[in-house]
């Protein structure tokens, strides 16, 4: 998407999806629009190539250490962000660009739901520069996932969060989101 004052234009994610026009809920439409104009400022996402290798995995870095206190294998990392550009069901990148910069990007994945016979839309990765914060670039990347997750007939977008990534979880709650009745369980193998 690319927005400009108070409109914009939906590129979508290479996801295939259903064809049709988008209907856009009407409390997204608002709130992504008016703060974006605010500040005046275009934001144009985009689905990430694989010359966006090094800006990915610099921002899966500084996203791991800033929100978890995690120092990551950077090798490792960049065999992770590469493998998504080898294999598309592996998820989208997006990058969002302020005046042509690149400022924020994410990583959408999806899994199935027996439940619903849909998709969930998950996002993944979200990291936003620090110089590009509080001027829409998260606003910008999850109002093109959800244009993307409604165009592919997603039944719903998720996300995990650290419990203590206090700015991260005010940005979401923002955005609509709400704490999902499910915790989550891991165990490695």
């Amino acid at each position: 998407m690319r927005y400009t004052g108070v409109a914009f234009v939906v590129a979508g994610a290479n996801f295939g999806g259903r064809s049709g026009e988008v209907e856009r809920d009407q409390r997204f439409r608002g709130m992504a629009l008016s703060s974006v104009a605010e500040k005046a400022m275009e934001v144009t996402v985009r689905d990430a190539k694989y010359a966006d290798l090094s800006f990915l995995v610099a921002n899966n870095l500084a996203m791991a250490k800033e929100a978890e206190g995690i120092d990551l294998d950077p090798t490792v990392l960049e065999l992770g962000v590469s493998a998504v550009f080898e294999d598309r069901e592996r998820g989208t990148y997006l990058i969002a660009e302020c005046g042509g910069e690149p400022a924020g990007s994410l990583l959408i994945t999806k899994e199935w739901s027996d439940w619903r016979c849909a998709w969930y839309f998950w996002i993944q990765s979200v990291y936003v520069l620090p110089d590009y914060r509080k001027q829409g670039v998260f606003s910008a990347l999850f109002d093109h996932v959800m244009e993307c997750a409604r165009k592919y007939g997603a039944s719903a977008v998720r996300l995990y969060v650290d419990r203590g990534n206090e700015a991260a979880i005010d940005a979401y709650v923002k955005r609509c989101m709400s704490k999902s009745h499910y915790d989550l369980y891991e165990i490695e193998v």
